[in-house]
């Protein structure tokens, strides 16, 4: 049941509510929202979780790709681009934060029409270029690389694409 496994989440987080377990179970609890639909509540024990646990960066980069996704889920598209660009702005060498501007010029593209997804593979295009160039390590900058090709690839730039795939291929 739903319901109960919330109360025991509850539970945890009023026990011991500074803890590491207390930051699981609040993102437990959001899920659960997530899963039945109740995509408000879900935000607000998301929103929550990120004031209270701010240090936890792992658990916040989750915390901010599940409130994009329940935009998402809303078909609410200009929230859903600004949490993604939220987590490029706060994450931007995870996984999910480099995935995000590509996610961002998707959504433009798809929901706003061709003109402005182009400009949002663009934006993309210069995120990826600035984070190659200031990228901490050769794996970064690879990483980097393979999303500036896909970039490139969803403005259909297909030579630009080729070529930083080809660099790639040459660093391997």
């Amino acid at each position: 049941d739903m319901e109960q496994a919330v109360r025991a989440f509850e539970q945890v987080i009023q026990k011991v509510p500074d803890s590491w377990a207390a930051g699981r179970a609040r993102s437990g609890i959001g899920a659960i929202y997530g899963v039945k639909k109740e995509y408000d509540e879900a935000r607000r024990t998301y929103s929550l979780l990120l004031r209270d646990y701010s240090p936890d960066g792992a658990l916040c980069l989750q915390a901010r790709w599940e409130i994009a996704k329940t935009y998402q889920e809303q078909e609410n598209w200009e929230q859903a681009i600004s949490a993604y660009k939220e987590i490029a702005e706060y994450h931007p060498w995870s996984a999910l934060g480099l995935a995000s501007p590509l996610v961002v010029a998707g959504l433009v593209h798809q929901h706003q029409g061709q003109p402005q997804g182009v400009d949002a593979y663009e934006r993309a295009v210069r995120t990826y270029k600035r984070l190659v160039a200031q990228a901490p390590s050769k794996p970064s900058e690879l990483q980097a690389k393979g999303y500036l090709a896909a970039a490139y690839q969803g403005m259909g730039q297909r030579n630009e694409a080729v070529q930083i795939l080809a660099e790639l291929e040459r660093s391997s």
